[in-house]
């Protein structure tokens, strides 16, 4: 929980939440308030954010599935930025998903610029989850993913493997 303090002509916001201590100094009390609330989401991650879900009574216009995952989900600021993938190259086997259904396997060096080609030439996917592996990996790793899961839009391969 976060203490504020009128220091002279500032206020001061102070927080230890897990072990960490941050404190900062503002003009007005609402943006120590202001600042203190977010650091405190940061800081105890999704816990809080569930709680001032129940606050607010947001969960009344979430979608349910947004609950639900907010239910098993239990991150703080740090972990998702430690989980991050970079932009730039990143190199694996993709899964574009339409209606819940892997609709295509493809592999890449280049992720993000091709998920944007995909788009730009009309296929069409609502989400998609990526493999990351090793350039030598690239071809068996796709071989493989379409032979399990055999997507109806990798016809090519479909054909070879008597589809």
């Amino acid at each position: 929980m976060a203490s504020i303090r009128q220091r002279g002509k500032s206020w001061r916001a102070e927080l230890f939440v897990n072990g960490r201590r941050q404190s900062r100094s503002f003009k007005t009390v609402a943006l120590a308030r202001s600042w203190a609330d977010q650091k405190e989401l940061q800081l105890q991650g999704m816990p809080m954010l569930r709680a001032a879900i129940e606050d607010h009574k947001l969960s009344a216009v979430l979608p349910r599935r947004f609950i639900e995952a907010l239910g098993k989900a239990n991150f703080c600021h740090k972990e998702i930025v430690d989980a991050a993938f970079p932009v730039g190259e990143q190199c694996g086997v993709y899964f574009l998903i339409r209606d819940f259904q892997v609709s295509y396997v493809g592999q890449t060096v280049r992720l993000f610029e091709r998920l944007a080609q995909h788009k730009r030439r009309g296929r069409r996917f609502d989400s998609f989850t990526f493999i990351p592996c090793a350039p030598e990996h690239l071809d068996e790793l796709e071989k493989t993913y379409i032979t399990l899961l055999f997507p109806e839009e990798n016809t090519t391969i479909g054909r070879q493997l008597g589809g």
